[in-house]
């Protein structure tokens, strides 16, 4: 099941199942390689780029340009003698992290009145699913990140510890 935006009179929007065509707002476009976000303030580039979101911003009144590299990881969590990783606990086996889903999408570029947002997707064949939306304000980003599920079958007897990483250059 794909996920779509439903949007309501005040331009919020719900992730909920898919929305047929033509109840699709004409400046939602979905499934796309890149694309760029422009506020009174701010412009916003994405692309995928191997194994993280290349998000490239640009402030026009300070012109200050920055590349900012978005993606999901998780660390092996420790479980040894002592206290163990867990909730409330972060305590990492190693510190190497791994990468959280191979596959990376931008499923949803919307430009509206109110919000203008990329909406970001990485997953794998073992159901590591995670989402992401970038919000462009007048002058900053909003990051909002939901961790779809942490997959058992091929984890058994082992936790992770699942991190969202930005990083600027």
């Amino acid at each position: 099941m794909t996920s779509a935006f439903k949007f309501q009179k005040q331009q919020k929007f719900h992730v909920k199942g898919s929305i047929p065509p033509s109840q699709k707002p004409a400046n939602l476009l979905l499934n796309q390689v890149s694309g760029t976000l422009e506020s009174k303030n701010l412009k916003l580039s994405i692309s995928v780029l191997n194994e993280h979101f290349l998000l490239n911003f640009y402030n026009k009144v300070s012109a200050v340009h920055d590349q900012i590299t978005f993606t999901m990881r998780y660390y092996e969590s420790y479980q040894g003698s002592g206290q163990d990783s867990g909730a409330y606990i972060f305590k990492p086996k190693a510190p190497m992290s791994h990468m959280y889903g191979s596959q990376k999408q931008v499923t949803g570029v919307y430009s509206g009145k109110l919000v203008q947002q990329f909406s970001l997707k990485s997953w794998d064949m073992e159901n590591q699913n995670s989402f992401a939306k970038v919000r462009l304000a007048d002058s900053h980003l909003d990051f909002e990140v939901l961790l779809d599920s942490i997959p058992g079958n091929s984890w058994e007897g082992q936790g992770k510890e699942v991190i969202a990483s930005w990083k600027s250059s």
